[in-house]
């Protein structure tokens, strides 16, 4: 049963559970369960930090300085955000290994001038360019958008459902609960929050404010509730980052202790065609390898473990040289010697594993899930954030460069930017259908 039908079956199994713990007579899939305990911690804490300047710097970071400037109109609270900005963008990521930020000169210029926002929509915008040139040259691309759930392997997408499950709820939890503690301090109360599942599956959070009184807010005022949200998950990204740099020689150790036990690298799929990137090819390994089989050497070189076996093949992908490769392979207790003529640089599989002869010890299965969800805690809170910054309803970040624009008095300059998201995010899901 493949990873969806696990998922499936959970949400299925869990449906009448949910329906009983809640006392409905009529089976439902989705539920929101009101948390009371959410809504009295955003209460509290509304009133114990420098919310107003955090929101403020929250605002910046989104649209960037340019933008902040001119709409946050008390130069005092703009110089503050502009250095809380700063502070955030070039001091902490970059000590935190936030390489990302200048990954390219564009995009080192995007951040810098349009914050975040800007930086989303340039990582968007430059998938796509990429996949319009792989077009043009005839070739098939792979879509630069893909849905991902906890538990289910979408194309070479795939998030285990423990840690995916633990990092959603703390990214929606985060998020939603940002929105509310900076509404409470804007004066629009928080009628309820909670959480959203189907059947027992967390797939979301609410924090539901006085509509009415959000409507009647300033611009300035809704869109420091609406930034707050997913700067706190660039937050949580920072501070799981944080963690992940101090549990480096624990993380370091554990690899070290499993190549030392591993007997080769099992792989998990030999698929007919593989997509690598700059387009579909078809997989040198298939009709050869098998679904189980433990690689345990290549041209001579033994790889004991996933980290020998992507060591070995570096040089390769780098150079995406066409070479015959011979593997020295594991197939149900006997050994086999097979040749692989790669495809730049591929060999053709999909998912690899460390084979091991006995289970792995307690304590080294439970330090190994704790580094997984610090790694993933970090990954999704990052990915849930610069999303959700995108200038596109019914995102945050929609609603944000629609109160900007229209406060300053340029809403062609919304529509022209929306659109533009919308082509570019159009590009991005076309080699889903085409």
């Amino acid at each position: 049963m493949n990873s969806l039908a696990w998922v499936l079956l959970f949400v299925i199994c869990t449906v009448p559970v949910a329906s009983y713990i809640r006392r409905e007579k009529r089976l439902r899939i989705l539920y929101m369960w009101q948390w009371d305990w959410l809504v009295r911690k955003i209460v509290e804490l509304s009133s114990r930090a420098p919310w107003d300047v955090y929101a403020d710097v929250a605002v910046t970071l989104v649209v960037g300085p340019l933008l902040s400037w001119r709409f946050i109109k008390h130069r005092k609270q703009a110089v503050l955000a502009f250095f809380g900005y700063v502070l955030f963008t070039f001091v902490l990521l970059p000590a935190l290994g936030g390489s990302f930020v200048g990954s390219s000169l564009l995009g080192a210029v995007f951040v810098t001038l349009f914050g975040f926002g800007g930086y989303a929509l340039f990582l968007v915008g430059a998938t796509a360019c990429n996949i319009v040139l792989d077009y043009l040259s005839g070739g098939q691309p792979s879509p630069g958008i893909a849905p991902a759930l906890p538990g289910v392997r979408v194309g070479s997408v795939y998030i285990p459902f423990v840690e995916g499950v633990i990092a959603l709820i703390v990214a929606l939890i985060v998020h939603e609960g940002a929105h509310g503690v900076v509404a409470i301090r804007e004066r629009i109360p928080v009628k309820s929050g909670g959480l959203i599942t189907l059947g027992l599956l967390p797939i979301g959070a609410y924090v539901e404010p006085d509509e009415a009184v959000f409507r009647r807010a300033g611009a300035l005022s809704r869109a420091r509730v609406l930034s707050a949200g997913p700067v706190a998950n660039l937050l949580v990204f920072a501070l799981f980052a944080a963690l992940l740099v101090f549990a480096a020689p624990l993380s370091n150790y554990l690899s070290t202790y499993a190549c030392a036990v591993s007997s080769g690298v099992r792989i998990h799929d030999v698929p007919p065609t593989l997509d690598v990137g700059g387009g579909v090819i078809e997989s040198p390994a298939y009709g050869t390898l098998m679904p189980g089989d433990v690689i345990r050497e290549i041209n001579g070189n033994s790889v004991n473990c996933v980290t020998e076996f992507f060591k070995v093949l570096a040089p390769l992908r780098e150079a995406e040289a066409n070479v015959p490769l011979e593997l020295k392979v594991l197939r149900d207790g006997k050994e086999l010697n097979v040749v692989i003529n790669t495809e730049k640089g591929y060999i053709g599989i999909v998912g690899v594993e460390n084979a091991y002869g006995a289970p792995l010890p307690l304590w080294y299965r439970a330090a190994a899930l704790l580094i997984s969800i610090l790694s993933w805690v970090a990954f999704l809170n990052l990915m849930i954030g610069l999303v959700n910054m995108l200038p596109l309803p019914p995102l945050d970040g929609g609603h944000i460069y629609k109160a900007i624009f229209e406060e300053l008095g340029q809403p062609c300059a919304y529509r022209l930017i929306l659109w533009l998201t919308i082509a570019i995010l159009v590009v991005n899901v076309l080699p889903w259908f085409v």
